[in-house]
Parts: C-alpha cells; sequence; structure tokens
C-alpha cells in the first residue's frame, strides 16, 4: 500500500526535493560563485582643478577666493558671505563662469550713474573710451565678452584710468592677439 501511494506521488515528490534542495543552496553561507562577485572599479582619483577670484566692491567679505573652476559668478559670491544692500547688478550676470586670475567688482547704483554721466565721451568717431564705457558697450569690442568687459571695469576702479590703450594688456583675458582686433577702436 505504500508503495502504491509512492508511485502516485512520486513526481511531486522530486519536485518538492529539488525545490527544498534550491532553497537550502541559497540559505546555505559559502562563498559566492563568481557571477555574483560584483566588479571592483578602480580606485580612480578625481582631479579638481581650482583657480583663484578676486571679488571687490559690494561684497560682504571682499578678497581672493580659491575655488573649484567649474563655479559661478553667483556661487562665489554666496562663499563671500552674498552682497551688501547697496549691489547694483543690473550690468552683472550672475551666472557667469569664471576663470582664474578673474577680478571681479560689484558696483554700487552711484558708480554706475557716475560712468552714465559721462556718455557722451564713450565714443569718439566710433572708438571706444575704455576710460567710461560700461560693460554693454565694451562687449561689443571683438574677442571681448561679458566677462571680459567686466574685468576691463574692475581694473579701472581698482587701479584708476587707463592711461594707454596698452594698459589694456594688464587685464586678464587680454594678450597681443586680442589687443590687435582692438586696438583701432579705443582710446582712453
Amino acid at each position: 500500500m505504500f508503495l502504491k501511494i509512492l508511485k502516485n506521488y512520486y513526481p511531486l515528490i522530486i519536485i518538492l526535493v529539488l525545490i527544498s534542495l534550491s532553497i537550502t543552496s541559497f540559505l546555505k553561507p559559502g562563498e559566492p560563485t563568481e557571477s555574483f562577485i560584483p566588479e571592483r572599479k578602480e580606485n580612480r582619483k578625481v582631479e579638481v582643478t581650482f583657480i583663484y577670484v578676486d571679488l571687490k566692491g559690494q561684497i560682504k567679505h571682499p578678497g581672493v577666493y580659491k575655488v573649484e573652476e567649474h563655479l559661478r559668478l553667483f556661487q562665489v559670491i554666496n562663499l563671500a558671505g552674498g552682497l551688501t544692500s547697496d549691489a547694483y547688478l543690473r550690468n552683472i550676470n550672475l551666472s557667469a563662469a569664471l576663470h582664474d586670475q578673474q577680478v571681479i567688482y560689484i558696483p554700487t547704483e552711484n558708480d554706475v550713474k557716475q560712468s552714465d554721466d559721462s556718455s557722451s565721451d564713450l565714443i569718439e568717431s566710433n572708438k571706444i573710451n575704455i576710460n567710461t564705457a560700461d560693460v554693454e558697450l565694451l562687449d561689443t569690442l571683438p574677442g571681448i565678452g561679458r566677462v571680459i568687459a567686466e574685468d576691463i571695469i574692475a581694473y579701472r576702479l581698482k587701479n584708476g584710468n587707463y592711461e594707454s590703450i596698452e594698459d589694456i594688456m594688464n587685464v586678464s583675458g587680454i594678450g597681443d592677439v586680442t589687443f590687435e582686433k582692438i586696438k583701432n577702436l579705443i582710446y582712453t
């Protein structure tokens, strides 16, 4: 009688034994097979490049800041404690990318008005006066983008008026090639 029952349930018994063996093999501690070993990633060092940016003007904590090169102007201003209540941002691009040795000057509204008052001297026979021009006008020069235009003004505010057009080459980002493009378009 036992053999008769065994014959009728033989396939079911085999299936149950196989299932229990497979379950217990997963539950047993031991070394994982190679297919379960995750790939090891090489220890790669991420190289971070730093730049130095000089914040001036209406910044709560002006000074030179060492920052990662991918940061934007608004992020560095936040690192410097933010802006003063006198900061005038109409001509400032807060999303500007930064570059090494950049000088950024955040003006007051009064600084901008003084620049606007001398607008009659801005253009002389289609030349731009680099001592009185604003960011928008300087930005029209070939090879001079908004960031370098801001640097030209920051340099002027820090060091006084340019004595000769060659002095503009003291601004970071303006070398011989750029100067050759703009020398006949500017005056002091």
